[in-house]
């Protein structure tokens, strides 16, 4: 079911198209020293896109997976790292409406017909990750239900102990 959603996704409905945006934006901004984390979240959202179906983008830390060692998110105490984070947020922001406004018409686009409402639900996902590209992972569905579980599962045994 997964080979005939993403077949449907690349040609009928151009998904090609959509991650080939997504690769050149992140191209174009790891031309720039400073625009390089945010590239490199594109590429992971564009290789996403390329096979949606089956694939799900996380955040490190997100559904309790530690997915990379030297992590953003283990420096977000240091006053630097804030800085340049506050700084390149504000910077990015008209991009980051660019880019997630183009999800978001796509998915209204593909919502209007019953069939295409699972290509909607990925370009809305495609839509949050957007404002902020940096440190997300593209994981197997099969793990992140396997984390759920996990997670539901620890807290279960904290209730009953």
């Amino acid at each position: 079911m997964r080979t005939l959603g993403n077949l449907i996704w690349h040609f009928p409905f151009m998904g090609f198209l959509v991650s080939g945006y997504f690769f050149i934006l992140g191209c174009i901004l790891c031309i720039t020293i400073i625009g390089a984390p945010l590239g490199t979240g594109f590429f992971k959202i564009s290789k996403m896109l390329l096979w949606p179906f089956g694939n799900c983008i996380v955040r490190n830390g997100q559904y309790g997976l530690e997915l990379a060692k030297n992590s953003p998110d283990k420096n977000r105490g240091k006053s630097l790292y804030r800085k340049y984070t506050a700084v390149f947020r504000i910077i990015w922001f008209p991009f980051g409406i660019l880019t997630s406004g183009l999800a978001i018409v796509l998915a209204i686009v593909n919502a209007i017909t019953i069939i295409n409402i699972p290509i909607a639900l990925i370009l809305i996902d495609i839509a949050k990750v957007s404002f902020n590209p940096t440190d997300v992972h593209v994981v197997d569905i099969d793990l992140i239900n396997a984390a759920k579980s996990r997670q539901a599962k620890n807290k279960l045994e904290k209730l009953i102990a």
